[in-house]
């Protein structure tokens, strides 16, 4: 299955009045070369911050200013990394 078809089941299961999450091409082509275990909890945490809360795995990203997030995953020996751009509705939920 691929990760939109499978994104979609996963967003219509568990999702409430979620905000979708929209990539740029090179961000996502990179996200799909991580292990299927390490996309699921990344986007878990994604997911969380689309609904206006903070995963414990998300951290702000320093230098970049208020709204912009890391999401660093250690995982099997390495580390993934996402990085998560809030638009400005979603920054005053999270506060």
């Amino acid at each position: 299955m691929g990760l939109d078809r499978w994104y979609q089941l996963y967003h219509h299961k568990r999702m409430r009045n979620t905000r979708p999450i929209s990539w740029i091409k090179a961000a996502r082509k990179d996200f799909q070369k991580f292990p299927k275990e390490a996309q699921e909890i990344v986007l878990d945490a994604l997911t969380i911050a689309a609904e206006g809360a903070k995963s414990s795995l998300t951290k702000p990203f320093k230098g970049m200013g208020s709204g912009v997030f890391e999401i660093a995953l250690p995982f099997k020996g390495d580390a993934y990394r996402t990085i998560d751009l809030l638009h400005k509705s979603r920054q005053n939920r999270i506060k």
